[in-house]
């Protein structure tokens, strides 16, 4: 029998042997990594939270200003566009709070969200139809004026006009950095209330968002753009500048998390190294018996090497897993399907590990009724149209809905 066949079996003999062992050695080396990994993810989030903005909000990564609205179809045969948003008709006005005075941005917006730069609403609600005086403010804009939902939104066109708007919403958005680091402030209404603020086309202008392919490949697009609308182009912007925009720039925080995060490293390696020890310690009768076969100190010292190596890598890869699983906000549930601000997920047979114990939305954002093995029920007076609410354990409104059944012919003569 070779050493390496011997080597092999005798690692499955005691790996079996002393499952426990194993078995915990497995989950520590897994959870440290899955720690290291969601911190290494929060940390990314916390001082720049781009990149969960735009992809919650399906964000445009160029920017196109210009005089005119540019014909849609035109920029969609672009190379690399995959989808276009707008063009939105916006313009220049002036916020008047308690004297001061801050430019804003008032950009027109439809009471259907949109496929691409969806407005996240985080308070209040979305935009509706019939809002006469409603608007939605970007998030970081209204903190920095302390703006509220409710409060008013009094704006002066360039033309001198003042119009009482309020505010119903508030929302966060990937189309430009955080106020005051970005200006103007940023602010969504119906396109009938923009008319009516600067009805003169000629002191607005239309704005023009780009989805590409590959974010990475944005030159092109530009490029394509420029080419096309000639002199029309105002101004661009790309997703670059945004997330630069948007990145906190505070050392001193760096230095301590990337010193907390070697101490942890240090940490966990001291953490695994004892517990190899430990388990190195109580294999002692098996090394000797490994010896006394004809192993030398090298073959032993791989055999053990080729074991625990084995569970750390096991480790790793389980940890790593759970680390870089998708975070809630990219999947919704059926609670999520009733919130404005976001969307059903367009795959939903595919749910977070996590989640098997929910039964996913459809793309519609009703609840998907569970296949049963009995027919639905029926009580006197009403028929049933769905299905029992603990279906779905999330929250969704009760799916049972009652109706008064339709009357037969007979019936109705009996009555």
């Amino acid at each position: 029998m070779s050493t390496v066949r011997a080597s092999v079996r005798w690692i499955r003999a005691d790996l079996r042997a002393r499952r426990a062992q194993a078995l915990l050695t497995v989950l520590a080396v897994a959870g440290i990594v899955t720690a290291l990994i969601t911190s290494a993810t929060l940390l990314e989030d916390g001082t720049n939270p781009w990149r969960g903005l735009f992809a919650e909000s399906r964000g445009a990564h160029v920017w196109i200003h210009t005089k005119d609205a540019p014909d849609p179809a035109a920029l969609s045969r672009l190379p690399g566009v995959v989808q276009v948003a707008g063009p939105y008709r916006s313009a220049p006005v002036t916020l008047t709070l308690d004297g001061k005075k801050s430019p804003v941005a008032l950009r027109e917006m439809s009471a259907t969200p949109p496929k691409v730069a969806v407005p996240l609403i985080r308070e209040g609600r979305a935009l509706r139809a019939g809002d006469n005086d409603g608007v939605v403010v970007e998030r970081s804009f209204a903190r920095a004026l302390s703006l509220r939902v409710g409060g008013l939104f009094p704006v002066t066109a360039l033309n001198g006009a003042t119009h009482p708007l309020v505010v119903v919403g508030l929302a966060d958005s990937a189309d430009q950095g955080f106020y005051p680091e970005w200006t103007p402030g940023l602010a969504w209404t119906l396109a009938p209330v923009l008319a009516r603020v600067e009805p003169a086309l000629g002191r607005s202008e239309s704005v023009t968002g780009l989805r590409l392919a590959d974010g990475e490949a944005t030159l092109p697009a530009v490029h394509g753009a420029v080419t096309l609308l000639e002199g029309q182009i105002q101004r661009m912007s790309t997703w670059r500048e945004v997330r630069a925009s948007m990145e906190l720039d505070n050392r001193l925080l760096g230095l301590l998390l990337a010193l907390f995060g070697i101490t942890g490293l240090v940490a966990a390696a001291l953490a695994i190294a004892n517990a190899v020890g430990g388990r190195v310690l109580s294999q002692t009768r098996d090394i000797a018996t490994l010896k006394s076969l004809g192993y030398t100190r090298g073959q032993v010292f791989g055999v053990l090497m080729a074991e625990h190596g084995a569970l750390g890598l096991l480790g790793i890869v389980i940890g790593w897993s759970a680390g870089r699983s998708p975070p809630r906000s990219s999947w919704t549930g059926c609670r999520s399907c009733r919130s404005p601000r976001s969307r059903c997920s367009p795959s939903p047979a595919a749910p977070p590990p996590w989640s098997w114990w929910r039964w996913p939305c459809p793309p519609g954002g009703a609840a998907a009724p569970r296949p049963s093995p009995r027919p639905p029920r029926r009580r006197p007076g009403g028929t049933c149209r769905g299905w029992p609410a603990w279906r779905c354990s999330c929250g969704c409104p009760r799916p049972w809905s009652w109706a008064p059944a339709t009357p037969s012919p007979g019936a109705s003569r009996r009555s």
